[in-house]
C-alpha cells in the first residue's frame, strides 16, 4: 500500500518570490528509500531468493564505497550478479519505480514554484543516474537546464562556487545546510520531514505544498 505523503511550505509564506530555488533530489523530491526497496524486492524476486539475503549483498557493495553518493546502479547490478551467479535485469532501468517513489505533492509545488521561479537542482552522485531520477519520475522539464548542478561532491568549493548568488537551495541533509548556510551569498531551507525541531536560524519547512 502506498502512503500517503500531503508536504507543504508551512511558515514559509514568501517562497513563492525567492528568483532561484535549487533542489535536493534524494529524499528531498524523490523518497529514494521507497525507490530502493522497490527495486530490491525486483530483485529479489528475479533471483528467488529473499529480500533479507539481497539486502545483504547490496550492503557489502555499499561497504565498499568512499560515500553512500558513490552508489551507481550498473556497479550493484554486476556485484550482485557475481555473488548470486545469476544474470539479473536491472531494476533502476523501471520508470514506474521512479513514479511510485516521486514524494506526493511534489509536481504541484514544482508547476507553482515555476511561474515565479527558476528551478534547478543541486545534488551529489553521478550525473546519468541522477539525471535518470528526473527524467524517470517526470520533472525534469520543471527545471532550467542551465541550473541542473549535479556534482560528484557538492560541497567541495568549487561546487559550491557554481551555485547563483541569492538562490535558495533546498535539502534534506542537515550536513549539507550546515555546510552551505555558512555562504552569505547562498539562502538555505531545511527539508526536515522527520522531526519537529528545526536548525538555529536555519528557515526550515516540513511539507513541500504552498497552502
Amino acid at each position: 500500500m502506498r502512503e500517503n505523503y500531503n508536504y507543504s511550505f508551512e511558515g514559509n509564506k514568501d517562497m513563492e518570490n525567492k528568483g532561484v530555488i535549487l533542489f535536493d533530489i534524494d529524499n528531498t523530491l524523490i523518497d529514494t528509500k521507497k525507490l530502493s526497496f522497490l527495486a530490491y524486492t525486483d530483485i529479489a524476486e528475479q533471483t528467488g531468493l529473499s529480500l533479507e539475503k539481497i539486502i545483504k549483498i547490496k550492503n557489502k557493495y555499499k561497504s565498499t564505497l568512499e560515500k553512500n553518493t558513490d552508489f551507481y546502479p550498473d556497479d550493484l547490478i554486476n556485484f550482485l550478479e557475481k555473488k548470486t551467479g545469476q544474470k539479473i535485469d536491472n531494476s533502476f532501468d523501471k520508470k514506474d519505480f521512479y513514479l511510485e517513489s516521486l514524494f506526493e505533492g511534489t509536481v504541484d509545488i514544482l508547476k507553482k514554484l515555476q511561474k515565479t521561479n527558476k528551478l534547478g537542482i543541486y545534488s551529489e552522485g553521478f550525473t546519468d543516474y541522477q539525471t535518470k531520477k528526473l527524467e524517470f519520475s517526470g520533472i525534469i522539464d520543471f527545471f532550467d537546464k542551465d541550473l541542473i548542478f549535479i556534482k560528484r561532491r557538492k560541497l567541495d568549493k568549487d561546487s559550491l562556487n557554481e551555485i547563483p548568488d541569492g538562490a535558495t537551495v533546498i535539502d534534506d541533509n542537515p550536513k549539507v545546510i550546515k555546510k552551505i548556510r555558512k555562504i552569505k551569498r547562498i539562502k538555505t531551507v531545511w527539508f526536515n520531514k522527520k522531526i519537529s525541531k528545526g536548525m538555529e536560524e536555519v528557515e526550515t519547512i516540513m511539507r513541500l505544498k504552498i497552502n
